[in-house]
């Protein structure tokens, strides 16, 4: 399986917002941010405190090379 080839996160956004009604009152929504680094890190510290392992990563390609790396390699 390949890596998605568009990582560009605002384009794809935008390009939804134009053409799927159901993602265009999205476009004023905080959610339809990044968060900022000083969220992220927040958030990983509180994951960490209840057990929960984090990979925190820059890209969509970034998170499917860390996706790919969790699964175990299958062995006959």
């Amino acid at each position: 399986m390949a890596a998605p080839q568009n990582t560009n996160l605002a384009e794809t956004f935008q390009g939804l917002l134009k053409t799927d009604a159901q993602v265009t009152p999205l476009a004023g929504s905080p959610y339809a941010k990044a968060a900022s680094p000083d969220r992220v890190s927040v958030a990983k510290a509180a994951l960490e405190a209840n057990g929960f392992k984090v990979h925190v990563v820059n890209t969509r390609a970034d998170a499917f090379a860390a996706v790919k790396s969790l699964i175990p390699e299958v062995r006959n």
